[in-house]
């Protein structure tokens, strides 16, 4: 009796180290750059390290609705490129700066109805046709712009960016941040949507059955996806004050990937573990501020994080199992 007690507190203890993979390793780079990094224990390092999160947040977000529907999107970093490129080439033109912000998030929500098109209308697999989403929009927002990193002088921008409040000096960019966080819960946790979405995840075929629409549902996603990483693209062209259709969003997908699947939701689609994207994507900020502490390579922190995917998956398939 005290073996099997014994055995099924070890049993509860690594569901809880599998659940909670991505909060766990986040604690320990913590520690680490707590012990060795200089200055790091300070309100500052912690605001940088959220606001340094907030545009992968944004497009981690829609990358959970988009994996917890069992399909996956390798497509919103050109598209951050595209919205990035889009709105800074129109301020830079003297273009209205509202609309230019509008105008950038509408061209991501046609990106995201054409990636949901692709993928539910003409049932080509997602891996394949957001490959080549990526390559198309990473050119359109290239030859858009001719190739040319410009410096954009945004007043929205400098306030959203740069602007703190309070007496603990909160960056108002993580106000938005937090507020999508909000958005992608309660649409996930609290609307016949959100059970939709983990309906098809589970299996189209049965969802389809129960009188889901899962060629909307699968669009929805996508528009959601698309059009939460035209706000990412906006982020990072706020805070660099500058848009470069080559280098904004570059990785992000992977990055994104990383976070949600070391967060808990399945490949193959299903529940989605909002808490645990979140996780991932401080995570995967942590890293690369980590790499960057340390002295060491942009590549080694690429490296890093398609290590945490594959471990991500190997801690899936040891709990299937």
């Amino acid at each position: 009796m005290q073996k099997k007690t014994l055995t099924s507190k070890a049993g509860t203890a690594g569901h809880f180290a599998i659940d909670n993979a991505a909060a766990l390793m986040c604690v320990v780079l913590i520690l680490y750059n707590a012990l060795f990094t200089k200055n790091f224990v300070q309100i500052n390092s912690l605001w940088n390290l959220i606001a340094q999160t907030t545009s992968l947040m944004f497009v981690t977000m829609g990358m959970t609705l988009v994996i917890s529907a069992g399909c996956t999107d390798l497509s919103v970093g050109a598209i951050m490129a595209i919205s990035s490129s889009i709105c800074g080439e129109y301020i830079v033109s003297g273009g209205n700066q509202a609309a230019a912000i509008f105008l950038a998030l509408g061209i991501s929500l046609v990106c995201g109805l054409i990636n949901g098109t692709l993928v539910a209308r003409y049932k080509l697999q997602p891996l394949v046709a957001m490959l080549v989403a990526r390559m198309v929009y990473r050119a359109a927002a290239q030859i858009y712009t001719s190739g040319i990193a410009r410096n954009v002088s945004s007043s929205i921008g400098a306030f959203i960016a740069q602007k703190r409040l309070f007496s603990f000096r909160l960056p108002v960019i993580v106000i938005p941040m937090i507020l999508v966080i909000f958005l992608t819960w309660f649409i996930a946790k609290k609307t016949s949507f959100g059970k939709h979405v983990e309906a098809v995840g589970n299996n189209q075929r049965t969802a389809y059955l129960c009188g889901i629409s899962v060629a909307g549902t699968i669009v929805a996603v996508y528009l959601f996806s698309s059009v939460l990483a035209g706000f990412g693209g906006l982020i990072e062209l706020f805070r660099s004050g500058a848009t470069d259709a080559n280098t904004i969003g570059l990785d992000y997908e992977m990055s994104a990937i990383a976070a949600v699947t070391i967060g808990g939701t399945s490949m193959r689609g299903g529940k989605a573990r909002i808490y645990g994207s979140i996780a991932g994507a401080l995570l995967m900020t942590l890293i690369t501020m980590t790499v960057n502490f340390s002295n060491i390579t942009y590549q080694m922190a690429n490296i890093l994080k398609g290590v945490v995917i594959v471990f991500a998956l190997a801690l899936h398939s040891i709990e299937r199992s």
